[in-house]
């Protein structure tokens, strides 16, 4: 007769491998060849007056690109163009996505959309948007009574 150690954590740890495939099935997966709606990945990064926001957008060309502000809300919206197939080509991969995309992201504070910049450069989109003159730190001068 064999004599086997009960271990409380074991079910634990079966549910957490669970829940870790469940996750990455289910958003870390790569898009399947019938998606049409894209992954924009971008950078925010913020100074002291303004919001500077980098977007990886390889091959899509500038004038098919669409910004919208509206007080902290920023959309990017675009179409990947795809090149035409030819009869006589076999592909072994094709994984670069062609189609719609869209990204919305909400900012801290408010920008003011007639201060924004957008430069298009190696396929990266930059784009500067100025915080609002309400949003900026304000310097209270403190006088003598």
């Amino acid at each position: 007769m064999s004599v086997q150690r009960f271990d409380p954590f074991s079910n634990a740890i079966s549910l957490r491998s669970m829940m870790d495939r469940l996750m990455d099935e289910s958003f870390l997966r790569p898009l399947s060849s019938t998606t049409t709606e894209l992954m924009l990945p971008i950078d925010v990064v913020e100074t002291d007056d303004a919001y500077e926001v980098r977007a990886s957008i390889p091959g899509v060309d500038p004038e098919h690109l669409q910004i919208t502000v509206q007080e902290n809300m920023v959309t990017i919206r675009g179409d990947s163009q795809e090149e035409q197939e030819k009869q006589e080509q076999r592909y072994l991969v094709r994984e670069r996505r062609m189609g719609h995309f869209e990204r919305a992201f909400m900012l801290p504070h408010p920008v003011d959309a007639d201060k924004a910049n957008a430069m298009f450069e190696n396929g990266v989109l930059y784009l500067r948007l100025a915080k609002s003159e309400s949003a900026k730190p304000k310097q209270i001068k403190v006088s003598h009574a």
